[in-house]
């Protein structure tokens, strides 16, 4: 249920819109390079849940 909650949690994140002020490339690359981190996160718990789901569905 936990998974569940954070994941929800990332998804809101990433589709919530946001205002940036970015002052730099370096600032705009830290950005991006930590939405690609919450994608992958996503990602992995997603997976990790389906594969649940699949297991509990076999049963």
């Amino acid at each position: 249920m936990k998974q569940l909650m954070c994941a929800g949690l990332a998804l809101t994140v990433l589709a919530a819109p946001v205002s940036v002020q970015a002052n730099d490339d370096e600032e705009l690359a830290e950005l991006k390079a930590l939405i690609q981190d919450m994608r992958q996160n996503y990602e992995e718990r997603l997976s990790e849940l389906e594969q649940r789901l699949a297991a509990a569905e076999a049963r």
